[in-house]
């Protein structure tokens, strides 16, 4: 490479620079993080005009016609809030949270957003990061605008939430492990992976705990384990929600100092915090007041002298009795830090900022989504298999529900249309609740891991199919043993239409498991928390029964509900499948004339859902099939709109 840009989230050959007969041409050699042109992620070869700006990571390079001049930076960034607001609507009110606010945070500085409860120190810290934009005034980064850049600068920004976002059921090398294939470039080397692990597990001061299961681990230690995460991809600008809320005095001081060591070696970091006992490793601290005001951007060592306290907690005392027209008056004297609104402008000036970007934001794009699909499959293997609890039930369902079977199977059951119909129903719903119950908290219960991953670069098809590709493996173990233990209590009616009748049984119920489990997983997907889909998931497996063609009869709207239950078309399926329709009502009549039957005029309730050939069954399966595509196209959709500024 003639430009070397050394950092962990560079590719090994990021992009190329070529000439041409008609002029100078880049292209993105399919990296992770991409390549940016004048603010705009290139795909393909693009043409280079004459004061082109190239970005890569922290990397600028500029194009004057016919070279690259570049500039390298291995400091943190710096950042500068301008004139910033956020104005929110609730119920057709507007309400403040941010005022216009401006600070600046010089690059390496570790600094610390601090103030009472409400005055908006979480959404000023989602203003600055850009994960809640701020309604007016701008964010710059490095001298660009963050929110035009976003997407350019996204892989280099770090953030650690109030909530961990760790899987504990992993130890603090897997976590990192296949944190850090999914951070870093494909083209990163084993033993590159390795070695920057190592070097994050000894920046966050966790040497000798690799081994240990996350959850195992003290809370200010899983802490640590969420800001290694942040670290593998070297980011130059870290921000963290309250690292150290819950922790006793001493950790939090062991926490602040690791914070202060890590800003010394390259690193911007912003941090909420609470606890004021340790402020005074800071760079800087912030403090908001009432009404989302800046009240005070400048050394520790200042606030005292500022607010006219002798102690810290006096400060939010004052500012927490600041109302009506004293308060307004202690509130315009403390937002004063800036001599007036023009020494914010100057810093524009100075970094060569303009009032009217050029460049516009560009779309989210995932790299590598077939790797990623891999990494996330074995990923989410290694989490099943590492909670024995799970395993258990999950396995463990099919042998249960076969010895509850026992009990009401017998060698009369395929002999009457009643005890047929009610065997199909049985087998039909188990195999549907089973479905639902594999998977109807496996999105919610890791939110916030995946809200984070994917704010970064995760691929949203990647992750849904990962998934999807698990839970049919278990699926397809559970349908075997299902399938197995039924053919083996019950003489079952063998019929051929497609397959073997074992075959033809077996495709049945794993179609029925798969719909019911992804059915599950849209509860997961729609839940805000576990809690919330546990009170979904009665809502989905009633229907099921209530609608499944058996219990009532279906007619009109009824009919047309039935269309979505995945249910009827497992009892349809299996119907179809071992001719329900061609089984006698009742045995007295075996050897009766026919006529004698129709005289009776007997009406037997369902027929019509067990048509005994190969299309019908095909349209059963067909439905299955559509079940599971529609779901999956919906927690798609819906996931990726949730998620639409990330």
């Amino acid at each position: 490479n003639d430009i070397v840009i050394d950092h962990v989230s560079v590719s090994r050959i990021h992009a190329i620079v070529t000439k041409e007969n008609d002029g100078y041409y880049i292209a993105d050699n399919n990296s992770l993080n991409g390549t940016y042109v004048n603010g705009n992620r290139i795909t393909g070869k693009t043409r280079l005009n004459a004061g082109d700006k190239i970005i890569i990571l922290s990397a600028k390079l500029y194009f004057d016609g016919s070279s690259v001049a570049y500039q390298i930076s291995n400091d943190g960034l710096s950042v500068s809030a301008v004139n910033l607001s956020k104005v929110v609507t609730n119920s057709g009110i507007k309400k403040t949270i941010i005022n216009d606010v401006s600070f600046n945070i010089e690059s390496g500085s570790f600094v610390a957003l601090v103030g009472g409860s409400g005055a908006g120190k979480s959404t000023l810290m989602d203003c600055l990061n850009g994960f809640r934009p701020a309604t007016s005034g701008h964010v710059i980064v490095n001298g660009e605008d963050f929110y035009s850049n976003y997407n350019s600068y996204k892989s280099i920004i770090g953030y650690v939430p109030q909530q961990d976002v760790v899987y504990k059921n992993l130890t603090v090398e897997q976590m990192l492990s296949y944190s850090a294939e999914l951070r870093m470039p494909s083209d990163t080397t084993p033993q590159e992976r390795n070695a920057r692990i190592s070097q994050v597990i000894k920046d966050v001061s966790l040497e000798g705990k690799e081994n240990l299961k996350i959850s195992k681990l003290s809370g200010g230690q899983k802490k640590r384990v969420s800001i290694a995460v942040e670290l593998l991809a070297d980011p130059k600008l870290l921000y963290l929600d309250e690292p150290t809320s819950g922790l006793d005095p001493g950790l939090d001081k062991s926490m602040m100092e690791l914070l202060s060591s890590l800003s010394k070696k390259g690193t911007t970091i912003v941090l909420i915090t609470h606890a004021t006992t340790n402020i005074t490793l800071c760079d800087k601290v912030v403090f908001m007041g009432v009404g989302g005001r800046l009240c005070y951007c400048g050394e520790p060592s200042g606030l005292l002298e500022h607010f006219e306290v002798d102690d810290i907690p006096d400060i939010y005392k004052k500012l927490s009795i600041a109302s009506g027209q004293d308060g307004d008056k202690i509130l315009e004297q403390n937002a004063r830090y800036f001599e007036n609104k023009h020494k914010a402008n100057s810093h524009l000036k100075d970094v060569g900022y303009m009032e009217t970007s050029s460049t516009n934001p560009t779309k989210r794009k995932s790299v590598g989504s077939l790797r990623q699909l891999s990494i996330l499959i074995r990923r989410y293997f290694k989490l099943i298999f590492s909670d024995l609890a799970s395993v258990i039930l999950m396995f463990g369902q099919a042998p249960i529900m076969l010895l509850i079977l026992t009990t009401v199977i017998s060698d009369e059951t395929f002999l009457y249309h009643d005890k047929a119909k009610q065997f199909l129903f049985v087998v039909s719903s188990i195999a549907t609740i089973m479905g639902v119950l594999n998977s109807f908290i496996e999105i919610c219960k890791e939110r916030d891991i995946f809200k984070r991953e994917y704010a970064v670069n995760l691929s949203l098809s990647a992750y849904v199919l990962s998934k999807l590709i698990v839970l049919g493996i278990i699926c397809f173990i559970q349908s075997v043993i299902l399938c197995a233990g039924i053919s083996i209590m019950a003489d079952l009616p063998t019929p051929e239409i497609v397959f073997g009748s074992g075959i033809n049984f077996f495709l049945s119920t794993y179609l029925i498991l798969l719909a019911a489990t992804s059915m599950g997983l849209l509860i997961s997907a729609i839940s805000p928390n576990t809690e919330r889909a546990t009170l979904y998931m009665p809502i989905i497996i009633i229907p099921q029964i209530v609608f499944s063609g058996l219990m009532f009869e279906l007619e009109k709207i009824k009919e047309v509900i039935s269309w979505f239950i995945v249910n009827r078309w497992g009892i349809s399926s299996y119907g179809s499948l071992f001719n329900i329709a061609g089984i006698e009502e009742m045995s007295i009549f075996k050897d009766a004339d026919e006529s004698v039957i129709g005289m009776l005029d007997i009406q037997i309730p369902g027929l019509d859902m067990f048509e005994h050939s190969q299309d019908y069954l095909f349209t059963c399966w067909g439905a299955l099939t559509l079940t599971i595509l529609a779901c999956l196209t919906f927690i798609y959709v819906y996931v990726k709109v949730q998620n639409k500024n990330k």
